[in-house]
């Protein structure tokens, strides 16, 4: 069936179309869509030019040299021990250091089906293999990859994810590991779309769970040995680079003395960020600070924040 417009109707119809949309246009002028403007609780930011140079801060420069973990721990090491029984500081490990948290056994879904693959895991030797078989209709194998496991990412409270190196490209299991739930399923964002074992590992993803992953520029995915200098998120992730830090207690640099050269968890502001990547990445928020205040007694605590950014967390 064949259908004609009258052209009077078609003139009609964009001069009210265009009509709608300017008025869209005018309503949206009008809105205050600025993300977590909208709590009681959120602190305006003063001026948009919030830069390094307007950070109370010396050591958010970028000429200022990590000392690593270590270093921190010869003054701080009541800290340092508290901190490696957290969490945060068992973030990275090898997969031959890792606690052997997860179960293996059928009840734990040790093997699984999960689009049209059969995956399971095994333990040999000390070392963890991750297998993916694809099976037809019938269940009838069709190919098997067998992947040996090298690091494992997670303390295991909240949930193992597993990376394969290959020649210092970094690659991410399609297996996941969820002891909430003391089960095995696929990997976050895998349901949707299954990359297999071939899921490169960004920089951006190690910047967040450990410390000093040296990223080869231009690449995706691959690193110069060793990968982890600091098998954790390390204490100048958050507080940002020590070098200062350092000089200024051991007496080596006059010029520092009495000034700021460390960024202390008590100064950040419960409303650090507008932003998802800065609340779960405080040392980015602290290079480019949104409100260079101290204010919050913690680092990013999201009980602290508005509810609007409290769900974005």
């Amino acid at each position: 069936m064949r259908v004609s417009i009258k052209p009077q109707l078609c003139v009609w119809l964009v001069g009210a179309l265009a009509v709608a949309l300017l008025g869209v246009w005018a309503w949206y002028e009008t809105v205050d869509t600025t993300p977590g403007n909208h709590s009681p609780n959120a602190v305006p930011v003063q001026g948009a030019d919030l830069t390094v140079a307007a950070s109370p801060y010396l050591n958010v420069r970028p000429e200022v040299r990590y000392v690593g973990s270590e270093t921190c721990a010869r003054c701080h090491a009541e800290q340092a021990g508290t901190y490696h029984d957290h969490p945060m500081g068992r973030s990275v490990a090898s997969a031959a250091d890792a606690p052997a948290t997860e179960r293996l056994d059928p009840a734990a879904g040790n093997p699984f089906n999960a689009d049209g693959h059969h995956y399971s895991v095994e333990r040999r030797d000390g070392r963890m293999f991750h297998r993916e078989v694809r099976v037809d209709d019938q269940g009838r194998a069709l190919w098997t990859v067998e992947e040996e496991i090298a690091w494992v990412v997670g303390a295991g409270d909240h949930g193992r994810s597993y990376l394969i190196n290959r020649d210092g490209s970094l690659f991410q299991s399609p297996i996941g590991w969820y002891p909430q739930q003391q089960i095995w399923a696929l990997s976050p964002g895998y349901e949707t779309v299954n990359e297999h074992f071939n899921r490169p590992i960004q920089s951006e993803c190690l910047f967040c769970h450990s410390t000093f992953a040296d990223h080869v520029s231009g690449t995706i995915g691959r690193y110069r040995e060793p990968i982890f200098r600091e098998r954790a998120i390390g204490c100048e992730r958050c507080h940002g680079p020590g070098e200062l830090h350092v000089a200024r207690h051991e007496g080596e640099r006059s010029e520092v003395r009495g000034q700021r050269s460390e960024v202390s968890s008590s100064d950040f502001r419960s409303e650090i960020s507008n932003s998802k990547s800065q609340i779960r990445n405080p040392q980015s928020a602290i290079r480019n600070p949104p409100v260079p205040q101290p204010i919050d007694p913690t680092i990013v605590n999201p009980r602290h924040l508005s509810p609007k950014l409290r769900e974005a967390v």
